[in-house]
């Protein structure tokens, strides 16, 4: 049989990327979070890269990517979403070189949840017997049983016949 003889040119992948999947991990629903690919073109000549982002919650910029001859560029993929669940996604690129099209693909994937806040004690706080004028003070932590951070940026308190002040220590839970 004859040999059949390829030039190297149609042989090697024109495009380098990487990570090859994003995980964007635990996401707090509400919360718009981003990862990237980055890219390297291998070749001499310019590639044109289409990128089709499909999946619920999962958005890639730019559309269209040029890239010079040995250059690298930057794909940003956005992911948001309201509901509690896993997400699941493609991203797709179309390489166009002068000699070949090619298809690479990365997976993309989230978790999304949200805090689950318990206040303790469950029963409430008891301040006792106080005399009238008298301040007390007690507490109340606010614990995070949930699988995500949250951070609170307010609270409160609906007690319409009695005076109360709240401290608040502003950090994640």
């Amino acid at each position: 049989l004859p040999a059949l003889l390829i030039p190297a040119a149609l042989q090697a992948q024109p495009l380098d990327l990487e990570p090859k999947a994003l995980d964007f991990g635990l996401v707090n629903t509400d919360t718009e979070t981003h990862n990237e690919i980055h890219l390297e073109n291998r070749e001499d000549g310019e590639l044109e890269i289409v990128v089709d982002c499909r999946g619920v919650g999962f958005m890639a910029l730019p559309d269209t990517l040029h890239l010079s001859g040995n250059a690298t560029g930057t794909i940003v993929v956005r992911f948001a979403a309201t509901e509690e669940g896993n997400y699941t996604g493609e991203l797709t690129l179309r390489v166009n070189s002068f000699f070949q099209v090619q298809r690479f693909t990365v997976p993309l994937q989230a978790q999304v949840a949200h805090p689950i806040l318990t206040l303790l004690p469950i029963a409430g706080l008891d301040f006792g017997e106080v005399e009238i004028g008298e301040p007390t003070t007690n507490s109340a932590p606010l614990k995070n049983t949930g699988s995500i951070s949250a951070v609170l940026n307010q609270i409160a308190i609906t007690a319409p016949l009695a005076h109360f002040e709240i401290d608040v220590v502003h950090h994640t839970l």
